[in-house]
């Protein structure tokens, strides 16, 4: 599993300072985050493509569940995920309250 090459788009806020922001993530096909977690729930919606997700904190491609465009997904605080895109480009909006920090193993 490759590490993920997103890029990304801050639409409002900062996710780094307290407050709400909207953040914008895109998926190049075949790059999946490696597992992690947020210290703040975060609430992601499929804006385009299909996204792949798991939760846990073993990179297993075959746990990916598939969510398409239109799709909505919490990431609760503290809660172990990886996620990212196979075939084809994914846009995901991801909206919170910050500041908020990434944890990786």
């Amino acid at each position: 599993m490759r590490e993920s090459s997103t890029a990304f788009v801050i639409i409002e806020g900062n996710p780094a300072e307290e407050g709400f922001y909207i953040q914008r993530n895109r998926f190049p096909p075949g790059n999946y985050s490696t597992p992690h977690y947020h210290d703040q729930h975060r609430y992601i919606t499929v804006i385009s493509g299909t996204w792949y997700t798991a939760t846990s904190a073993d990179a297993e491609k075959d746990d990916m569940g598939p969510l398409p465009a239109g799709s909505y997904m919490k990431h609760p605080a503290g809660g172990w995920h990886f996620d990212g895109a196979r075939d084809e480009k994914a846009i995901v909006e991801t909206r919170g309250m910050g500041p908020v920090k990434t944890v990786r193993e």
